[in-house]
């Protein structure tokens, strides 16, 4: 069977819409995209382009929100206001002006914010403000396995087959991506089926609070402890070996291209550049250095949701000229 560009996207976290309404809300928000800055044949290539929603919002709404959906009217709303701006207004001096209405606090926003870390009091607020987070870390729940899963089947399915696979996720989605991509590599009976050295071409992270230290010691992979041989032990190039197995089992070995987008403001991912927390994938050759890319400068997201800025906001990304241009490039390439 021949291989097939196909692009997958994972929402994150909190109460959701319907799967129909959400899915609808994100594409509608790259299209616009597309034809702000391209043209609208490529967002009618986007229409036709293979592509999968990965979505798990019925299982956090059935398990922490009484099964309640949330309603659309709000994003809907929030998208329509960023669809009113050129490329040229994503500027500092706009958000500048919408964030003096104050921050519209989604999920974790003042809970990943390296203070507490320091006070190492932030998982006890993560708890409080985000139970689904602290579900999604035990390894052994039903939550995180029927989370996982949405993103394995087809993701396996697809790299078995050699496709050429661009993914994009947000916010606790990064996550679940990540933690999804390290079994991939990893587990036999993922391994087995994929075959060797099929990769993610480009995995591209918003607003993802993967550089967080409470998120990095909970990532697949993290607790893994380094060979330490015997006293005594004489066989240098055995013991190396071992420790080089070791080192490379903490990460994923399946990611070709990686591109990291932060906003000002968006506390959810407040270590933006996390390049340096992933640099040990670099230097065990795991990812190119010029393969994991991130700006120096983060993006201004322009989305306002009740009235207050929201930088973390999923579709503020979406629609952005930064992100838009790396995926008419993967496209079109």
């Amino acid at each position: 069977m021949p291989s097939t560009k196909r692009i997958l996207i994972i929402h994150g976290r909190a109460q959701k819409p319907k799967k129909e309404e959400i899915r609808a809300i994100w594409y509608e928000a790259i299209k616009h995209g597309l034809k702000r800055d391209f043209n609208p044949q490529l967002a009618d290539q986007f229409d036709s382009f293979e592509k999968e929603f990965i979505y798990y919002g019925d299982i956090t709404n059935k398990r922490f929100f009484s099964n309640e959906y949330e309603g659309k009217d709000l994003r809907i709303k929030t998208l329509d206001k960023l669809k009113t701006y050129s490329a040229d207004d994503f500027n500092e001096n706009n958000y500048d002006n919408l964030h003096t209405f104050g921050f519209f606090n989604e999920g974790l926003a003042d809970f990943f914010s390296s203070p507490l870390n320091l006070f190492n009091i932030g998982e006890s607020l993560i708890k409080i403000k985000a139970p689904d987070v602290i579900e999604y870390w035990n390894k052994d729940s039903e939550f995180n396995h029927l989370v996982q899963e949405r993103l394995i089947s087809p993701l396996k399915k697809y790299l078995a087959n050699g496709d050429e696979i661009m993914l994009i996720a947000h916010s606790l989605g990064t996550i679940i991506s990540y933690d999804v991509l390290w079994q991939l590599s990893h587990l036999n009976e993922f391994k087995n089926a994929i075959g060797p050295d099929k990769k993610v071409n480009l995995f591209v992270t918003l607003g993802s609070p993967l550089g967080d230290i409470h998120v990095k010691d909970n990532l697949r992979g993290a607790s893994l402890s380094i060979y330490s041989p015997p006293s005594g032990c004489k066989n240098n190039s055995l013991k190396e070996e071992l420790i080089a197995k070791d080192k490379i089992r903490q990460y994923p070995t399946n990611i070709h291209k990686w591109v990291n987008i932060s906003a000002e403001d968006d506390y959810i991912c407040h270590d933006s550049h996390i390049q340096d927390d992933f640099q040990e994938m670099i230097d065990l050759d795991l990812i190119k250095k010029e393969n994991f890319i991130e700006e120096e400068d983060k993006i201004y997201n322009l989305a306002v949701k009740g009235e207050k800025s929201n930088p973390h906001a999923s579709v503020g990304y979406l629609i952005h000229p930064r992100f838009i241009k790396i995926l008419a490039e993967w496209m079109t390439k």
